[in-house]
């Protein structure tokens, strides 16, 4: 059973790593709200600690010594499983367990201009109550969907699992210090956008896009296909101040209609082929049976 102790404070900056925190509850300085102390050698420094009382006002006062208990964070039940990084004289509610001298503490209400950065970590449990398996197993990183609120790393992070059958895990993240954002599967493949570079990454082995329209417009662009390309459609137009192709070109059937063609270095036509409109040949041309064309 838990016996509230009534209001304290947070004696020292704590972070989420911090299993016990140091916690000062008012009724045991005497209405001393103002007055902090060295953790080193326990003697008394100036620096106030700056507390409120039950109601919210400042209270200033002076003790020879200030008595701190070492409790634990109590979440109440939520869904948090970080322990929120405290700062000084952030108000909170204590309590103690019956016979014990193990005490607790949550907070009383978030004190916004005390409260800085911090990360806080939610989990959402995916285990299943009716699944024999998963009796007797805990809510971790493993068994939860989580996400993580980071503004010291400048991190937001979600996460999902496997541990109920599901095929891929994803974690989707946004690196808000590099201004990056990021989606990734446990297969390896990713979606990567670098928004102060302006480049976006893709790793995924099939692209599906059904759409009327697709428009995209830039400077440059590479392909690199080490198997093939395939292109079918009704009408291909393209428009090019220059053309320069480094390839073995193979027509099965094609028909080209130009009102004028010029040819320029070595051609060999190794194929029937015939010329509709005007054709212009300033070189040496060969026939398949060898005859040449000026």
């Amino acid at each position: 059973m838990l016996i509230n102790l009534g209001l304290g404070a947070i004696y020292e900056d704590s972070n989420e790593s911090a299993v016990l925190v140091k916690v000062v509850i008012y009724d045991l300085i005497k209405g001393s709200h103002d007055i902090t102390k060295d953790g080193t050698d326990n003697t008394t420094k100036e620096k106030p600690l700056k507390m409120k009382d039950g109601l919210g006002n400042s209270a200033v006062s002076t003790a020879e010594n200030v008595q701190y208990v070492e409790a634990r964070y109590l979440n109440g039940g939520s869904h948090m499983v970080s322990t929120p990084s405290f700062s000084q004289g952030e108000q909170v509610e204590v309590f103690q367990s019956e016979g014990t001298d193990r005490y607790y503490f949550k907070p009383f209400h978030m004190d916004k201009d005390l409260r800085k950065k911090e990360r806080v970590v939610f989990a959402v449990s995916n285990l299943d109550r009716d699944k024999e398996s998963d009796h007797g197993k805990h809510v971790d990183k493993d068994t939860s969907y989580s996400m993580t609120v980071d503004t010291k790393g400048k991190l937001i992070e979600i996460k999902t699992s496997v541990s109920d059958g599901e095929p891929i895990l994803f974690t989707i993240s946004i690196d808000t210090k590099n201004g990056v954002f990021r989606i990734e599967d446990s297969n390896d493949q990713s979606l990567n956008w670098d928004a102060v570079k302006g480049v976006l990454d893709i790793e995924i082995p099939t692209i599906n896009l059904k759409v009327d329209d697709f428009n995209v417009k830039g400077k440059k662009f590479n392909y690199d296909a080490s198997d093939s390309i395939k292109l079918k459609t009704k009408t291909n137009k393209v428009k090019a101040e220059n053309t320069t192709m480094d390839t073995k070109v193979e027509y099965k059937k094609s028909e080209v209609h130009n009102a004028v063609n010029t040819f320029k270095g070595a051609v060999n036509f190794k194929a029937p082929s015939d010329f509709k409109g005007p054709v212009k040949m300033n070189f040496m041309a060969k026939t398949t049976d060898g005859a040449s064309v000026l």
